[in-house]
């Protein structure tokens, strides 16, 4: 696994910078600030009633020059490999729902100039905790599955999701902790998922599933067209 220390030290200095504000609290200011969000880590809408995870925590830092993310969560599975995608809707106020949903997301891009493209993996540890963290300039995301790109830092809506890989393959652990698809059945794969992010990495026998998100709306992306 690569050494994450530099991002994590990059989200801290920029977390110092200002006080932290939670969720949409924080005033919009698109001159420059970094503005800081935490928000607590849910389940997945598709397992269910979605509720929130004990004691985990997602922190996004908002600069001119694009985003750090971090979340730090448990109640995975120990073993177990999982991926962190990084969603972002530039256009969020052109999404049918507030906060935009998958259909506006995967299906609604021309309109609400949304994006997802990789963030961070890893391999769950014997307690079920894990930390994921990632550094996101504006411009093009790696392994988009859109083609969008990461282009408004201030008035974006911001949706960090994990994906279980199940439990790990020997020898496939770089693919399973860095791709959408590595390990996965083509049948666990959800029909709304667009041809790239199918072509990301090769099948294998898990039954994949995405397991937890959190969604950041920024003051700037509240106001809605419809």
């Amino acid at each position: 696994m690569r050494d994450k220390s530099i991002y994590s030290i990059s989200l801290l200095s920029a977390s110092l910078l200002l006080p932290a504000y939670a969720g949409a609290a924080e005033p919009a200011n698109p001159h420059g600030h970094v503005h800081t969000y935490t928000k607590h880590v849910e389940t997945h809408p598709s397992q269910g009633e979605v509720r929130v995870i004990d004691g985990a925590q997602a922190t996004l830092v908002m600069t001119k020059a694009g985003a750090f993310a971090s979340i730090q969560t448990s109640e995975l599975v120990p073993g177990n490999a999982y991926t962190l995608w990084f969603v972002v809707v530039n256009e969020p106020r052109a999404c049918e729902n507030s906060p935009c949903n998958a259909k506006d997301v995967l299906t609604r891009s021309d309109l609400t100039k949304a994006d997802v493209g990789y963030a961070d993996g890893l391999i769950a540890g014997p307690d079920g905790n894990g930390q994921f963290t990632a550094f996101r300039p504006l411009g093009a995301l790696p392994q988009a599955w859109l083609g969008t790109g990461f282009e408004d830092p201030w008035g974006s809506e911001i949706h960090l999701v994990i994906n279980d890989h199940g439990p790990l393959i020997a020898g496939r652990e770089a693919e399973m902790t860095g791709s959408y698809r590595g390990g996965c059945t083509d049948q666990s794969i959800p029909a709304i998922m667009p041809a790239t992010a199918r072509a990301d990495g090769a099948a294998g026998p898990n039954a994949c599933k995405l397991v937890q998100d959190v969604i950041f709306v920024q003051p700037q992306s509240q106001v809605m067209t419809q």
